[in-house]
């Protein structure tokens, strides 16, 4: 969790502030309370704050973290977000930012390439964007099965769990059961967090997923356990 200490680090000599919320791998969800006082601090240097919200609408009560309502109140502020989580089209390639600080968006658009999106992901964004009963189910299932998957990795004791917030789960590996190698053999790819700064190699998350694929890693998780 971000705490006071990182905003104490928050000087005069730092140009910007990079705040993943939620946090990638971890889950951590920042408050849009401490964001404020990130704001807050980071506004008397002009230091430029960029929170990424890629991940943010898998969150039921989303507006309780989310910074783009600030955007106008705090000229230092950028929001990003990324399409292609939560609408599973990754090959699109898709996303936005959003601040109301004019010289951000003419710096940016001085250096961008002319064609920064092609007419098919243009095209994605809106119909996606459009897609409210999608969204809302969306929402309840991953909420469903990130509690049922989450309950059933807890019961192995070799793995530390962490509570998760949207749709992934990070845990640690407390007793070198190898999980990403072992569950290549059952077709099963997990994402090693060793390369995150601060992680070892011990360090992992994994994707919720259907029932019958979060069904299938818990059984490639006996396996390799037992």
């Amino acid at each position: 969790n971000l705490d006071l200490d990182f905003i104490e680090e928050i000087k005069e000599d730092i140009d910007i502030v990079f705040i993943c919320n939620p946090n990638n791998p971890t889950g951590v969800l920042t408050t849009r309370e401490y964001i404020l006082e990130v704001l807050k601090k980071t506004e008397n240097f002009n230091t430029i704050v960029v929170i990424d919200e890629s991940f943010l609408d898998f969150v039921e009560e989303k507006d309780k973290f989310s910074a783009i309502s600030l955007v106008h109140e705090y000229k230092n502020l950028i929001v990003v977000k990324s399409l292609t989580k939560f609408f599973a089209f990754p090959g699109i390639r898709v996303g936005y930012g959003s601040t109301s600080n004019i010289d951000y968006i003419n710096s940016i658009n001085n250096i961008s390439i002319p064609w920064a999106i092609n007419t098919v992901a243009a095209a994605g964004a809106v119909a996606a964007l459009k897609q409210r009963d999608y969204i809302n189910k969306t929402i309840s299932y991953v909420k469903e099965e990130k509690e049922y998957l989450f309950n059933k990795l807890s019961e192995f004791k070799g793995l530390k769990v962490y509570k998760p917030s949207v749709n992934f789960i990070f845990f640690k590996d407390i007793k070198d059961l190898n999980p990403k190698e072992s569950l290549l053999k059952y077709g099963i790819l997990i994402r090693s967090c060793d390369n995150y700064v601060g992680l070892d190699k011990g360090y992992y998350r994994v994707a919720v997923r259907t029932r019958e694929e979060n069904d299938s890693l818990v059984e490639a998780f006996t396996r390799n356990s037992g």
